[in-house]
């Protein structure tokens, strides 16, 4: 049934029409009235949504971009649509250049709020009085963000904390503007092949799925706690710092952790600093050690949130978006970046379709030929020449022409990678995130296939068989005891043999009528 069709469907797909006409307002406001009519939405609304068609006229005749356009519109409308901005800027491999610059823009389009108007839905997470816990929290917020906003205060005990606050009303907000996101994927994708090969809904739903994990802070708490136990375990030189967390007071909508006094990587006096290089080529290993051999790493790893500390490490924070990978996934992984360090095309496309997601099967030769060429500018260079961010995106974008996805997981594993090599580029820093990813498949490639992981694995196929034997004497009884209901039959089809077996059957049937004429009627 057509999404569309009525107004009452669209009223059980969308909980807030006062919100979705907010929206298309906005958006014909800032000239692109023209996209909501090739929609369709206007007929939602009494005399096309009170929209001035001169006016429409004159804003989609300015000179302003179709990117531009969206982003006003989404600094306008608000958090979700500025989160939505933001994913859309990372997806290089279905946007022109253009388009990605505008929404890049949209990093730091949320304003801030005082900690007075926050106060009372801290205060209902701590389930007391802030003044019981805190001997002093400021006003003005250090850290702004969509989700949430950071302020910094002092525990009663003197311990120096920031409070993460999620936005007042937040959850609402988003549930009410992804339903109708997806009511708009779903009639964007009704434009053409081209709007339907970007694929919005897929855009919509990975980014729900995102915004969803982003939103829970309990899990974010429980995510610092993991990552904490992987850096322990992988990095030996000691160069992270992972902030404690106050774990009685962490809820949904806060967060309470140690405030890491330094200087975020993103500040230009850190340039060129030599220490600081190494350590960072040190650290991009221990992220590729998590990524490899743990399956579990932080996924947003840009300069804001690295930090160089007094005691010379490396602090991190934000632990709202990090990918995680099964042994499965991982064994993927290893196999997929070797053979794009060795442009071994033909494996790297196998490879890439065992984990990737689409509607119909692809020309497999055509997907390798397209994947040499767009690689083959990279073939011969050593490994400080190429550009990693370029070389993935390449290949996605290769894949994406022919219909294939990468499922929202792998994508967040390609999008660390790049913004690693893209930390780099930002601080002028002379390291090589794929010369370090080379030693690093070097070093993981063994260890699917040491001897503790194929006892592990022999463990669990022995569980499997023995389970196997348990229920197939009992299925097959069951089977057996179906079957005979009806009594056993056996049907034999020859296929073009019938028409001669039908002749042969018919002299048979002839010859034994001639021998009873024969036998009943020759005279004695």
């Amino acid at each position: 049934m057509d999404i569309i069709k009525t107004s009452r469907g669209i009223k059980r797909t969308i909980t807030n029409m006062g919100r979705f006409k907010e929206i298309l307002t906005v958006l014909a406001k800032n000239g692109l009235s023209e996209v909501i009519y090739k929609m369709q939405l206007h007929r939602f609304f009494p005399s096309g949504g009170g929209f001035d068609e001169q006016k429409e006229k004159k804003e989609r005749e300015t000179t302003s971009s179709f990117a531009a356009k969206l982003r006003r519109s989404f600094e306008e409308l608000g958090p979700t649509f500025i989160k939505l901005g933001q994913l859309l800027s990372t997806r290089d491999d279905l946007f022109e250049e253009e388009f990605l610059q505008e929404m890049r823009q949209l990093l730091d389009k949320v304003g801030p709020l005082p900690f007075s108007k926050v106060e009372n839905q801290v205060e209902e997470a701590l389930g007391r009085p802030v003044k019981d816990i805190f001997a002093e929290i400021e006003d003005t917020p250090i850290g702004v963000a969509s989700i949430g906003l950071v302020y910094r205060g002092l525990l009663k005990d003197g311990s120096k904390v920031v409070l993460k606050v999620k936005r007042p009303s937040i959850d609402k907000k988003v549930e009410t503007d992804l339903s109708i996101l997806k009511f708009m994927a779903t009639s964007l994708e009704k434009l053409g092949d081209e709007i339907k090969y970007i694929s919005p809904t897929r855009l919509i739903d990975d980014f729900s799925n995102q915004l969803q994990q982003e939103l829970d802070f309990l899990q974010e708490g429980l995510n610092l706690v993991r990552m904490k136990k992987v850096i322990d375990k992988i990095d030996e030189k000691e160069i992270f710092y992972l902030p404690q967390i106050y774990k009685e007071y962490n809820h949904r909508n806060l967060i309470v952790m140690e405030y890491l006094e330094g200087i975020p990587l993103s500040n230009p006096s850190l340039k060129n600093k030599k220490d600081l290089e190494e350590k960072l080529m040190d650290g991009v290993a221990v992220f590729m050690s998590s990524l490899l051999s743990e399956g579990f790493f932080h996924a947003d790893l840009h300069a804001g949130n690295l930090f160089y500390l007094k005691n010379e490490k490396v602090g991190v924070v934000d632990f709202g978006l990090v990918g995680q990978l099964g042994k499965k996934a991982r064994l993927n992984l290893l196999s997929l970046l070797y053979s794009l360090v060795n442009f071994d095309f033909e494996n790297l496309v196998y490879e890439f379709l065992d984990v990737a997601t689409y509607e119909e099967m692809p020309d497999v030769d055509l997907v390798i030929r397209d994947v040499k060429s767009a690689l083959s500018p990279f073939v011969g260079l050593t490994v400080r020449q190429t550009n990693l961010a370029l070389l993935l995106n390449s290949v996605i974008q290769v894949m994406s022409r022919h219909r294939v996805y990468l499922p929202r997981d792998w994508f967040i594993v390609f999008r660390a990678l790049i913004m690693l090599d893209g930390l780099g580029k930002v601080m002028e820093l002379d390291f090589d995130i794929y010369s370090i990813l080379g030693k690093e498949l070097s070093k993981s490639a063994s260890g699917p296939f040491d001897k503790a992981y194929l006892q592990e694995e022999g463990l669990y196929l022995s569980k499997d068989i023995i389970a196997l034997l348990r229920i197939l004497p009992r299925h097959l009884r069951w089977f057996i005891r179906d079957r005979s209901r009806d009594g056993y039959q056996l049907k034999i089809k020859l296929g073009e043999t019938d028409k001669s077996i039908k002749q042969l059957s018919s002299s048979f049937f002839f010859l034994a009528q001639c021998l009873l004429t024969i036998i009943f009627f020759t005279p004695k």
